[in-house]
């Protein structure tokens, strides 16, 4: 699971590279919206594979 959500980080990645070189000296403000939603999915995608690591490092204990 841990692996899929990485390589799903990754790729989107790429798309916001890509994204970002589309717009690049552009006044396009939908495009640059989009990528600003974009950044800020990733941000907190990442933030859920943080948790996801560490709590596969610390597993709960068992009662």
């Amino acid at each position: 699971m841990i692996r899929h959500a990485k390589e799903g980080i990754a790729h989107e990645k790429e798309a916001i590279k890509h994204l970002e070189e589309a717009i690049q000296g552009s006044d396009n403000a939908h495009a640059k919206e989009a990528l600003e939603h974009a950044k800020e999915s990733m941000k907190h995608a990442e933030e859920s594979l943080s948790h996801a690591e560490e709590a596969q490092h610390h597993p709960a204990k068992k009662k």
